[in-house]
């Protein structure tokens, strides 16, 4: 997948205004708190400021690029400084309104996707146990314990809101490029009706195909059964590059139907193997998929590879790649046809072209026959007459 297609796929993962309404219930149910338990007005004044900051963060929470990316960092930025603030208005490490950290940690996972936001994350609770250090001696170690007790609770809660947000991102980039692969199945639906070369057919489906998922490979082979051996016609690896080394292998169709006979059934006609015959790389799952004639008879394979850890995402595309599969077989009827229609048609000119030699010769004949009409007359009242006499 492109850069384009990722960036489209992930935009809007999680609903920014949802994020605001859930930062802006948790924020004033701090400061109703705050009042209930006649906090100090620095810690009141922090939490009312925190407030409107936090529902702003919230609402940015999605923003991935440009002039409100940066934005958005600095409300985290101010965000962090109002916790922190009514913390230490109100007892430090001993403070009931520690939580004023959690949306800030959920805010930094959320613009800052991976390792990055992690690390702001881990930041920002780290300062906040710096606090800890400023307890007395023999206050430290409970102080301690309670810090890495609730640190504990807040990791669970980034834990499973970053695993969300990932598997809310790969399904929708899942989807994105489902549509994608749809889109170019028409595309290539359309070129292949004019289509009336083989190759070229094979090729447009194999493209097809690898722009469904961007597989580690995609081949397609031909079956001539006279020989009993199927060859590779189009190998297309990761990122669309062509594998010669592949293209124009040939293998024995038994061998391929013995691993279809152990496979597992994973679609109307897709199976799934372990190896190919051709290719056999651990950690790889391989889907095979035949490509019949209107009399049911195998003429061609579609095979698609992927690592292991994607097998969902392989079974996800099996719908496609059937639809995939049923347009090579129009294809490669179409071409098969125009093969005929223009064998017919040469046999036909060919025959027109001998009938109008034979023409030509009959024209010719009775133009010497006619030429001279006294003489055939004579000729034809005297037969014995000698030639020339």
């Amino acid at each position: 997948m492109d850069a384009a297609t990722a960036n489209a796929a992930e935009q809007a993962t999680v609903d920014p205004r949802w994020v605001g309404l859930g930062f802006a219930i948790f924020a004033l149910a701090l400061v109703v708190y705050a009042l209930a338990l006649a906090a100090p007005w620095l810690a009141l004044v922090a939490l009312l400021a925190y407030t409107i900051a936090s529902v702003a963060l919230g609402l940015c929470s999605a923003s991935r690029a440009g002039p409100r990316r940066q934005g958005a960092l600095a409300l985290l930025v101010v965000c962090v400084a109002l916790a922190l603030a009514a913390v230490a208005a109100s007892g430090w490490l001993s403070s009931p309104f520690w939580p004023t950290l959690i949306p800030p940690l959920l805010a930094a996972l959320l613009l800052l996707p991976g390792p990055a936001g992690r690390g702001v994350a881990a930041a920002i609770w780290l300062g906040y146990g710096v606090l800890a250090l400023a307890a007395p001696p023999a206050q430290r170690a409970e102080v301690g314990a309670a810090w890495l007790l609730r640190g504990a609770e807040v990791a669970l809660l980034a834990l499973l809101l970053e695993r969300t947000v990932e598997a809310q991102r790969a399904l929708r980039q899942r989807t994105y490029a489902r549509e994608v692969a749809l889109h170019s199945f028409l595309a290539v639906a359309n070129r292949l009706r004019a289509s009336t070369s083989v190759q070229h057919a094979l090729e447009e489906v194999a493209n097809a195909v690898q722009s469904a998922g961007d597989f580690d490979c995609v081949t397609l082979s031909t079956v001539d059964w006279s020989r009993g051996q199927a060859q590779v016609v189009v190998a297309i690896g990761a990122t669309g590059r062509r594998l010669g080394a592949v293209e124009r292998l040939s293998y024995a169709y038994a061998d391929l139907a013995q691993r279809l006979e152990a496979g597992t059934r994973t679609g109307a006609h897709a199976v799934e193997v372990k190896t190919l015959p051709f290719r056999g790389l651990s950690g790889e799952l391989h889907l095979v998929l035949p490509l019949t004639t209107q009399l049911d008879e195998v003429r061609g394979v579609l095979t698609v590879s992927a690592a292991r850890p994607r097998r969902a995402a392989l079974r996800e595309a099996v719908p496609l790649l059937e639809l995939l599969a049923n347009q090579a077989d129009a294809a490669l009827d179409n071409a098969e046809l125009y093969a005929t229609m223009a064998q017919r048609v040469e046999a036909a000119t060919a025959d027109l072209a001998r009938s109008a030699d034979e023409l030509r010769g009959a024209r010719d004949r009775a133009e010497v026959l006619y030429s001279n009409p006294t003489e055939v007359v004579n000729d034809a009242s005297n037969p014995c007459r000698p030639p020339g006499g």
